[in-house]
Formats: structure tokens, C-alpha cells, sequence
């Protein structure tokens, strides 16, 4: 597709925000001009070594900043690590203070109950000895009363 030089002319003037554009020729020109004047070269290599400079400066800046984030994210993963460790211990003491506690509890209504047994224990045998003595004291009611002198004649 080929466009003319107007077209591009306006192209470019609406782009830039430019009402009017020079020719191209001439930018052309103008730039060639900039470029072999500014980039003598005696300055191309001060500006090609400062520019490799930088950009080595740049590097280990880079690297440096790698090895902190590093260094960093291995401090955090140990921090969160030990928080993980931390947290598990506390549920673990949570776990077993709540076994303890239930435990208490246990044994706590199980000597309840030891004593509530012990008791009605004791209380049927009480009454069953009452009610043994009472059976006894009417069966040695009802036997005969013999009262008998019983002696020996070791003479005789």
C-alpha cells in the first residue's frame, strides 16, 4: 500500500499533534545531520562504555536484589514456619488440657457413682441385717423354751 507524501504528511501532523509537518526530506535530512553530529566517534565510545558501565551497575544491583529478596522470603518461610510450629503446639496443649479436663470430669462422676453404689450398697445390708435379726429374734420366739440343768455326775 503506498501513501502519498500529503497523506503521510498529514498522517503524522495529526499523530504528533502538529498542524503543519515539514517535509520528509528535510527530517530526513535534519536527522542525519543530529545523528553523525552528535555521534562523533570519540563520543560513541565514552557513551558505548558508560552505557556498558551502567548497564554492569545494573546487573549487580539486579543480583543484589535478588539475593535480598531471596534472603527475605527465606526469613518469611521460616517465620511462618515457626508460626505453623507455634500454632500446632498451642492446639496440642489445647487438645490435651481439654482430654485432662474431660478426664476430671470422668472420673469425677464415676466416684459419683462409686459412692452412690457404696451407699445403696450399705443400705441393703443394713437392712438386710435388720430384717436377719428379725427373722432370728421370730424364729427363737417360736422355738420352745427348754431350760435345762445339765451336770455331771463325774462319780457316778
Amino acid at each position: 500500500m503506498f501513501v502519498s507524501e500529503k497523506t503521510m504528511q498529514k498522517m503524522l501532523a495529526n499523530a504528533l499533534g502538529v498542524s503543519t509537518f515539514p517535509k520528509l526530506d528535510e527530517l530526513v535530512e535534519e536527522v542525519k545531520a543530529l545523528v553523525t553530529a552528535k555521534n562523533s566517534p570519540t563520543k560513541l565510545k565514552k557513551e558505548i562504555t558508560s552505557l556498558k558501565e551502567e548497564i554492569a551497575a545494573l546487573r549487580l544491583q539486579k543480583k543484589k536484589e535478588i539475593e535480598e529478596l531471596k534472603l527475605t522470603r527465606d526469613i518469611e518461610e521460616r517465620d511462618i514456619k515457626h508460626l505453623i510450629k507455634i500454632k500446632e503446639e498451642r492446639l496440642s496443649l489445647e487438645s490435651k488440657k481439654t482430654e485432662v479436663d474431660l478426664k476430671d470430669k470422668f472420673k469425677d462422676k464415676e466416684m459419683l457413682l462409686q459412692k452412690e453404689y457404696f451407699n445403696k450398697s450399705i443400705t441393703q445390708l443394713e437392712t438386710a441385717r435388720t430384717e436377719m435379726k428379725e427373722v432370728y429374734t421370730e424364729i427363737m420366739k417360736r422355738l420352745p423354751n427348754v431350760t435345762m440343768d445339765i451336770t455331771k455326775d463325774i462319780n457316778g
